[in-house]
Order: structure tokens, then sequence, then C-alpha cells
């Protein structure tokens, strides 16, 4: 039952318990069938587990997969932002950031971190 799922994923959160909280979305996604919007949803909040678990590369993929049919998501965008930086490559979370601000101008954590970039990209390029 999804609405179970969510209660034990939002309490599994709620604790800190992250590396729970991705097995609880990894059964989910395999067992039980999900319209794209759901499947989408949850591939985000997969992304968000598996970055402040450390494992960058599959937080990115998850991402990834979150954005398919909505690229232009900027709750999504930023999330890519931050794992792109956590990877390293920050040219690629510097575009990310760009398309966050397309969407909200106003976003003080993208103009925080696109800030927080420039400042190690730029005497790169001098």
């Amino acid at each position: 039952h999804m609405a179970t799922r969510w209660n034990l994923f939002a309490n599994l959160v709620n604790r800190g318990c992250w590396a729970e909280a991705v097995a609880v979305i990894d059964d989910t996604l395999e067992r039980v069938p999900l319209e794209p919007g759901e499947r989408a949803n949850l591939q985000a909040y997969r992304a968000e587990g598996l970055l402040r678990l450390g494992r960058h590369a599959d937080a990115l993929a998850a991402i990834d997969a979150s954005l398919i049919g909505d690229s232009g998501d900027a709750d999504r965008q930023m999330t890519r932002a931050r794992i792109l930086v956590a990877l390293g490559r920050l040219d690629d979370a510097r575009v990310a950031l760009l398309r966050v601000l397309e969407r909200v101008p106003g976003s003080r954590p993208a103009r925080e971190l696109l800030g927080r970039i420039l400042v190690v990209i730029r005497p790169q390029t001098n």
C-alpha cells in the first residue's frame, strides 16, 4: 500500500535513516505499479538519499531518471546541481543552477551555490 510506504519513508527520513529510506524507495520502485509522475518523485527522493549517503554517481543516475519528461523542474535541477558539485563537476553544476534561476530567478539557494562555484571556477579559467 502506497500510503504505508510513504509513512515509513517519511519516518525513516525524519530519523536520519537514509539507507533504510532508500531501501524502501528501491523496493517500491521494484514492486509497485506507478504512474510516471510518481516514479519521477520517488527517483528524486532516492537521489536525495543517495547524495546524503555519499553515493554520488548513483544519486546522479536517480535524479536524471526523475527529470525524464520534465527536465525543467527547478527543485530537481537544484538537487542535480548539488550532486554535480559533490562529484566535482562544477561546470555542469553551473549549467543546472542557471536552469534553476531561469525558472525561479529569486532562488536564494541556487544563487548562493552558484556564487560558491564561480569562486572556484573563475581562478581556473584565468
